[in-house]
């Protein structure tokens, strides 16, 4: 959110004040924005298909380690 915010007000910044017929378009917010839109719904999707997977686990009694921080979380429980 950080970046987002900061590509936008430095957009808007380093536009020109006066409204011209050739003021530049703002290539860097849309291309910005764009990127972490696609990273957000990538995460998105991804723990939308880990909560349905780790849900239909639990639902046939079985354990299931989470993918990134699994051996540390059994350590911390002592699994």
């Amino acid at each position: 959110m950080i970046s987002i915010f900061a590509t936008a007000f430095g957009t808007m910044a380093f536009m020109p004040q006066q409204k011209t017929a050739d003021a530049p378009f703002p290539i860097a917010l849309f291309a910005v924005m764009s990127f972490f839109w696609l990273i957000m719904m990538g995460g998105f999707a991804t723990s939308l298909a880990l909560g349905i997977i780790f849900c239909l686990r639990a639902l046939r009694g079985e354990w299931a380690r989470y993918p990134v921080i699994g051996r540390w979380v059994e350590r911390i429980v002592g699994n």
